[in-house]
């Protein structure tokens, strides 16, 4: 019963395989006498000349793709140093953790209040469909904050 039932299966696979060369293979020859016809005109040496410079246009690329390729290899990456504006106040820590404490409760009460509206609770919904992790982040975002300060205050 199973190898009835494997070759069964298998004599589907290669029927469909054989249709799909078959296929594959008329375009073929429908493209190769496509462009026969548009080179017929073309001379004998003309084609050999257009073969030559063909080669020798992406043979060059392709050289000098290889050869930055492997010029870039070894070499060392310089790094640039930043400078840091001078309207830009760095906070300590602890006042950075604060601040990014009450973003979250910002956007955590933003969340609660589009429960209150129609519109509101299908973009919720919406937000949730599509990106599921997005309020289990915060909420774990938040709790993380949570009990960070609550280490710090002890």
């Amino acid at each position: 019963m199973k190898r009835s039932f494997l070759r069964d299966k298998l004599s589907v696979v290669s029927f469909l395989l054989d249709r799909f060369r078959a296929g594959f293979e008329k375009r073929q020859r429908q493209i190769s006498d496509w462009l026969n016809q548009k080179c017929e005109h073309f001379s004998p040496r003309q084609l050999t000349v257009g073969l030559m410079i063909f080669c020798i246009v992406f043979g060059c690329s392709i050289f000098f793709t290889i050869r930055n390729s492997l010029q870039s290899y070894g070499a060392k990456r310089s790094s640039m140093q930043m400078t840091i504006p001078k309207h830009v106040i760095i906070k300590d820590s602890a006042d950075a953790g604060i601040s990014e404490m009450i973003i979250l409760q910002k956007i955590h009460r933003q969340l609660d209040s589009l429960r209150t509206s129609e519109d509101g609770s299908q973009a919720l919904d919406s937000l949730r469909k599509f990106r599921p992790g997005l309020l289990d982040s915060l909420k774990i975002m938040q709790h993380i904050y949570q009990s960070k300060f609550s280490e710090h205050e002890k």
